[in-house]
């Protein structure tokens, strides 16, 4: 009886340890994400408020999913259609701020965090022009003047 009781603990002590391991392995995986590079400043505020600035310091980017696959190429449910937010590296600089990249289909690779809505990018490349709304080409806004609101060069 003993022994039972033995084995029974270390069986759960060994589930409970494991299970919390398990659990950050279905939120962290490596993948592939196709979407839009778009900014949320512009997409929510700037609709709405017109006469609100716009700029390098205002934006805020994150990525609009359209598919999203996991190492071994098969689809990742429930990330069509949601927000990502850019972590960390060289390449999510280049997504910030590089105008090239604005309203652009953009592929990502790198490691997706599902519970928390965010991607660490190890590498970018720019797909195709994802079209957009009027607030895609920041090419007709200038810039020129910190902390004055852009205005289109029309």
């Amino acid at each position: 009886m003993k022994s039972l009781r033995s084995m029974l603990t270390v069986a759960l002590i060994l589930f409970a340890l494991c299970a919390p391991i398990a659990l950050a392995d279905e939120n962290k995986m490596a993948a592939t994400i196709t979407g839009e590079n778009y900014c949320l400043h512009c997409s929510l505020v700037m609709a709405d408020t017109p006469d609100a600035e716009c700029g390098p310091e205002t934006c805020s980017y994150a990525l609009k999913v359209t598919e999203a696959k996991d190492a071994e190429g098969n689809a990742i449910e429930g990330l069509a259609g949601i927000t990502l937010h850019y972590i960390g590296g060289e390449a999510t600089k280049t997504l910030k701020t590089d105008s090239a990249n604005f309203g652009k289909q953009v592929e990502i690779k790198g490691t997706v965090f599902i519970a928390e809505r965010a991607v660490d990018v190890a590498e970018a490349t720019v797909v195709a022009d994802a079209g957009g709304d009027e607030f895609s080409d920041f090419d007709d806004f200038d810039f020129s003047n910190k902390g004055n609101k852009a205005s289109a060069r029309r």
